[in-house]
């Protein structure tokens, strides 16, 4: 058995790709997802377009393939981690799947806080209060309260498409550690659910599922499934991960001392340590278990960052003539550091670490001088700005860590000028690997480490995916941009307390 299926359920679509057992890409299929926006800050997923997308996207992959669907040994399901569903008791879903840029619950975000913010953050796993599970599930009780007593299991998307996958009812439901950041009511720590959150909050524990390895086999394809996805009736699947723990496990951070840089519809910067220490002081970092037993991977991300650049494009640029990234790349190479004194503000759905549903996306200082490179740049540099300030935070905690590079994967590695702007802005080495997909390769180990292909997750890990190129800082750019980055964090101080007062205007 020679193949392995790795599928990421993301926020832009359902990537899934089959890799031979030395990590070859054989097949690979996109599906676009259907994010469907409302009043209020709803953004939402039907779960039956997304388990339609894997099926898809499986299926024209054993076909392009051209492979006997008998010799795929496993499959690995990563997916979206922040957002949550809720399942009835034989596994079917009975609640849309709540974004994790869906806003709705901002409400209860007072509730936690007024219950101890500190206290929920020491034994839930360290995240402050965000768009996340928690928040989402009182929501859900509060003010969705029938729909809340049909639910058996709360589960993230990913999950609920392997229990669709493999027929399994609400007391096979599971999540497993990597989410548990995320959960809000769960110990990172310990690996369990904590009863004193749950009994605070006034949740019912049986609806919260069991908690598992990513390796743990979740269960195998049924007959129906098996037609529907083209794979073998029996397929072994493996229980997987959160997508950003995929791409970090992927990218080959195993160990302590790694930086990691995850370009994609979030900008997460993350640095791996073997210590637990949540960031009580200043609520700016997450602190999520990685896929490997022991490792911690402390983080900070920007919601839709990514989308800020796509946004720009497709949008703004919009006019008779459509821009590829390729021109506008090329486009920002004779600016200068600091795009001419233009700083852009990417929190187009407010702030995430630290929290601030004030803020929103704006330009500051813009002139008559600027143009749509600059526009583009100060776009780019702002995720490095934001970078800094995590990155900062994280040395702050951890002084005696050191960090030599940054592993970038995800879309925004692919362009040598972005990479170019984060190296000078940190100060720091930016390589990239060459296998820059690897949330869906990740998959693929895990699935293969699950059925005993492989012996050894960090060794086979290691032994596909390779540094393949590095791009070093300028120091004289680095220097350059101390003052942007000041200019920036004391912006986003600033504009917090002015979109307060213009939002209650507006209201």
């Amino acid at each position: 058995m020679d193949y392995l299926v790795g599928v990421d359920v993301g926020t832009q679509g359902t990537k899934t790709v089959i890799y031979d057992r030395d990590g070859r890409a054989i097949a690979e299929a996109f599906q676009k997802s259907n994010l469907v926006y409302g009043s209020g800050g709803r953004v939402e997923e039907d779960p039956q377009e997304l388990l339609a997308s894997c099926l898809k996207t499986i299926k024209q992959n054993i076909e392009r393939a051209d492979i006997n669907n008998t010799d795929i040994a496993a499959v690995a399901l990563d997916g979206q981690m922040a957002g949550i569903m809720g399942i009835d008791t034989a596994g079917n879903n009975v609640t849309p799947y709540d974004s994790w840029l869906d806003q709705r619950c901002a409400k209860y975000f007072d509730m936690i806080r007024r219950a101890g913010e500190e206290r929920y953050m020491q034994i839930g796993g360290g995240s402050p209060v965000t768009y996340a599970h928690g928040p989402k599930i009182l929501w859900w009780k509060h003010e969705k309260p029938e729909a809340y007593a049909k639910i058996a299991k709360f589960v993230p998307p990913a999950v609920y498409c392997v229990m669709q996958m493999c027929g399994l009812n609400a007391e096979r439901a599971y999540i497993d550690h990597t989410y548990l950041h995320f959960a809000g009511f769960a110990s990172v720590e310990k690996k369990e659910w904590s009863g004193e959150l749950l009994d605070t909050f006034g949740l019912d524990p049986e609806k919260f599922p069991r908690i598992v390895k990513p390796w743990n086999i979740a269960g195998r394809v049924t007959k129906q499934m098996a037609e529907a996805s083209g794979l073998a009736e029996g397929t072994p699947v493996a229980a997987g991960c959160g997508d950003t723990a995929a791409s970090a496990f992927g990218a080959g951070v195993t160990h302590p001392g790694v930086l990691y840089d995850v370009g994609g519809t979030a900008s997460t910067l993350a640095g791996a340590v073997d210590r637990f220490i949540p960031d009580i002081g200043k609520k700016m970092l997450i602190y999520p278990a990685a896929v490997v037993d022991g490792l911690y991977t402390p983080m900070a991300y920007m919601n839709g960052a990514g989308m800020c650049i796509n946004w720009f494009k497709d949008n703004v640029l919009s006019g008779g003539y459509q821009y590829s990234y390729d021109e506008l790349n090329c486009a920002i190479e004779k600016i200068e550091p600091g795009s001419e004194n233009l700083l852009f503000i990417p929190h187009y759905a407010g702030r995430v670490c630290p929290n601030s549903q004030n803020l929103r996306g704006a330009w500051l200082r813009l002139n008559w001088n600027h143009t749509k490179a600059h526009m583009y740049r100060s776009i780019m540099e702002s995720i490095g700005y934001e970078y800094k300030i995590y990155l900062n935070r994280i040395r702050e905690l951890i002084p005696e860590q050191e960090y030599g590079r940054i592993l970038a994967v995800g879309g925004a590695a692919k362009s040598p000028q972005f990479r170019k702007i984060k190296a000078d802005i940190l100060g720091l080495t930016e390589a990239t690997i060459s296998r820059t997909d690897t949330a869906t390769l990740a998959g693929a180990v895990i699935g293969g480490y699950a059925v005993g292909l492989f012996n050894d997750l960090s060794v086979t890990i290691h032994s596909i995916n390779k540094e393949c190129g590095v791009t070093e800082p300028d120091m004289e750019n680095h220097r350059k941009y101390r003052p942007f980055i000041n200019a920036y964090e004391r912006s986003l101080e600033l504009m917090d307390g002015c979109f307060s007062e213009i939002n209650q205007i507006l209201e």
